[in-house]
């Protein structure tokens, strides 16, 4: 089995985020670690056999394994246990580069601090989910903290976040320590841990399969992205209503970090501190739509690449995505009549059309240039070299950002059966989208 694996093109040596290598797919039974694995082995290598093939085939390794001799401990690759969230294998190698850390591909694992009332089952899946993204999109360094529902364990993480600045000498913005302490569990603002609290506590009450809120937080002066969970009820079991939307919701919130990996923000650094030109940062990053409709666009696409690679089963289909989307931002921009898509915020009635007719934007866009990977591939790598949001939307679409919009907002409304057309086709196996 490790053959078959290693002659598709995987690395028998790899070690997965849950200490799996290819030789602990046969040493005991076939389980849904297993499955996961082999599915992930098919998303990074672009193996070709099934996860049903190997599955299938385990009964008669085990009995190989259990009746022939034992294995040499030369011949195997100990896993090793950790905590952090990670798919890298021994061979990675950190970025070289003078760019600003946050810019910087690292071997490191994303560092993730739980509140202590989630469960070990939430833990264990969500830095699972976490090594998909960071394998996906780039491992880029990040600090991510997910608040549970009990208020105890809050006021602990906001602790544990707090002094993590302090002994980083980073408590630039607070008096000292208790003032980041109370700053960060104040009640009256909106993204403060007490309202990704309250986000978890609705979420059980009203019975909800998947956490009701995530957010990039920025953090890029300290060198990294900030991230806040609120409770990630999906994650409590792999075969949980919410689990697949838990799993590829976690690519959504990687792919801001992977937008803001690719500027340049910061000025006037001295040590290890820098100062943060939010209003440059803002500007490169464009519309909310093109923000969050990205963000939709490439989590939809991941999420056929999952399902396609065996990762997880049942995904939605890329067409159902699309016509719900459709549906839910015609109902929001309802709120916000002859309102345009650009000028969608997060402060009006209708901010929910940046996500829907956002995600349908950036497929107009991808289908312009026939590539709907060409956001990752051409436009933010063509922005990072730029430096200018305009520059870079010319150089890949071939037209301008005012003729974009003017073109966008009439076509939306337009026949189903043109619309359609932007809609990626899904390759059979491998989940990867293409345009034909």
């Amino acid at each position: 089995m490790v053959q078959l694996l290693k002659d598709e093109g995987a690395d028998p040596n790899i070690t997965m985020n849950l200490d799996l290598t290819a030789m602990d797919l046969v040493s005991v039974e076939w389980d849904t670690t297993r499955s996961q694995a082999v599915g992930l082995y098919k998303m990074t290598y672009g193996v070709k056999v099934d996860t049903d093939e190997v599955e299938a085939a385990h009964p008669l390794i085990m009995e190989i394994l259990n009746s022939g001799p034992s294995v040499s401990s030369e011949a195997t690759t100990e896993s090793a246990t950790t905590d952090s969230a990670t798919t890298e294998s021994a061979t990675c190698e950190p970025e070289s580069s003078s760019l600003p850390a946050h810019m910087t591909i690292i071997c490191e694992p994303a560092k993730i601090y739980f509140a202590s009332d989630l469960s070990s089952n939430v833990q264990e899946n969500f830095k699972y989910g976490v090594a998909l993204a960071q394998e996906r999109f780039g491992n880029y360094p990040t600090q991510i903290m997910v608040v549970g529902t009990d208020r105890d364990a809050m006021l602990d993480l906001a602790n544990t976040y707090c002094t993590l600045k302090e002994e980083a000498d980073q408590l630039w913005y607070f008096k000292d320590k208790d003032e980041c302490i109370m700053v960060k569990t104040r009640e009256e603002t909106g993204h403060d841990y007490p309202y990704y609290l309250r986000v978890g506590l609705e979420t059980i009450e009203n019975n909800l399969p998947n956490s009701g809120s995530k957010g990039h937080n920025g953090g890029l002066e300290y060198g990294h992205h900030e991230f806040t969970w609120a409770y990630p009820v999906g994650l409590e079991s792999t075969s949980a209503e919410g689990y697949n939307t838990e799993i590829i919701a976690i690519s959504h919130e990687w792919w801001h970090a992977f937008q803001q990996a690719h500027i340049n923000p910061l000025y006037n650094c001295d040590g290890n501190r820098c100062q943060n030109d939010r209003e440059t940062l803002e500007s490169l990053m464009g519309p909310m739509s093109f923000v969050e409709g990205t963000a939709v666009f490439m989590e939809i696409i991941y999420g056929q690449e999952l399902n396609g690679s065996g990762v997880l089963r049942g995904v939605k289909s890329i067409q159902q995505e699309y016509k719900n989307r459709y549906k839910w931002g015609a109902s929001d921009m309802q709120k916000c009549k002859g309102t345009s898509i650009r000028d969608i915020t997060f402060e009006l009635p209708c901010r929910q059309a940046g996500y829907n007719w956002g995600m349908w934007a950036s497929a107009y866009l991808a289908h312009k240039v026939k590539d709907p990977y060409v956001f990752e591939t051409n436009y933010y790598p063509t922005l990072k070299e730029t430096k200018d949001r305009e520059e870079a939307f010319q150089k890949t679409f071939g037209f301008s950002t005012e003729e974009f919009y003017s073109e966008f907002d009439i076509w939306i409304k337009g026949p189903e059966s043109e619309r359609n057309i932007v809609i990626p086709s899904i390759e059979v196996g491998t989940g990867r989208a293409y345009y034909p």
